[in-house]
């Protein structure tokens, strides 16, 4: 199936509506060599598919568990990160985020808990910057294009 799919979207004639239907199919049936193919449409502003992808990119995701009962540990997969190994803001960042209801924070809530000294925009840029150092614990080879959003979807 995934592979008619393919051929659909790959047609030069094909219709945009086909097209959209046949990458909406993709993105529950696709695996991980589709993401690509899928964010690459999202990009296509004639078809207004700006998540294009992304639910594919989230069920594949490897699950990320995190271990907090004494020194802080990310596992994602196979992979196992210590605490001492991630940076000391990115690392406050994932313990705040952890404290929260369901996970999330306003920014201003953020940045208030982590940067209380510093200027709103400052603070923002900071947030940025460490929210990006975040994505990398849980997604070090991805590009934004191909993330599942671990850590800036937890910032409302």
């Amino acid at each position: 199936m995934a592979l008619g799919l393919r051929q659909l979207m790959s047609h030069q004639a094909a219709r945009p509506g086909d097209m959209k239907r046949a990458a909406e199919l993709l993105d529950l049936v696709g695996d991980a060599s589709d993401i690509k193919l899928l964010r690459g449409l999202a990009k296509k502003k004639s078809l207004r598919m700006p998540d294009a992808g992304l639910a594919l990119t989230r069920r594949l995701a490897p699950p990320a568990f995190i271990d907090d009962l004494g020194r802080v540990t990310v596992h994602v997969g196979d992979r196992v990160v210590p605490g001492t190994e991630i940076r000391k803001k990115v690392l406050s960042l994932l313990t705040f985020l952890l404290t929260r209801p369901q996970f999330t924070a306003s920014r201003e809530q953020v940045v208030e808990a982590l940067w209380p000294q510093m200027e709103p925009e400052a603070g923002a840029n900071s947030l940025n910057q460490t929210s990006y150092f975040l994505r990398q614990v849980f997604e070090p080879t991805t590009t934004e294009d191909a993330t599942a959003g671990t850590s800036t979807a937890a910032l409302t």
